[in-house]
């Protein structure tokens, strides 16, 4: 949303972000919890993005496990918009997470819905069925 612009690592590894506002770095003693995990899959996706761009002309892809799981509904939607921009070098995203609003699910290539109870995986794709998982 503009907060915050770039991300800075020192030489401990402390992550801080400039905020405009201030014209300064913030350290992430003075951030919400929800946005210091946001910095950090920020952090976790610029870091993949200059590993792909090392791959040169190979594709890539990228498994996200709960990557959004304590964001706020709004966070989440559009942290996930913004996977599509990371590298055009990653070809394939996969994100785990528990649940998806319905227009997401529409907006993915795939989508596998699992339930603990179920030892079958069902998929939204066509002409994909569990078995072939």
């Amino acid at each position: 949303r503009g907060r915050y612009q770039h991300l800075r690592i020192d030489e401990n590894l402390n992550l801080s972000a400039f905020s405009p506002v201030k014209n300064d770095f913030v350290d992430f003693s003075e951030t919400s919890r929800g946005l210091r995990r946001q910095l950090m899959l920020a952090l976790r996706l610029a870091l993949a993005q200059a590993l792909t761009a090392r791959a040169q002309t190979r594709a890539q892809f990228l498994i996200l496990d709960e990557p959004f799981a304590h964001y706020d509904h709004d966070r989440f939607r559009e942290s996930f918009h913004a996977l599509g921009s990371i590298s055009d070098a990653i070809q394939q995203i996969f994100v785990v997470s528990q649940s998806f609003d319905a227009d997401l699910i529409e907006s993915a290539a795939f989508h596998l819905h699992c339930n603990i109870e179920d030892d079958v995986l069902e998929s939204a794709s066509p002409g994909i069925t569990g078995s072939q998982v």
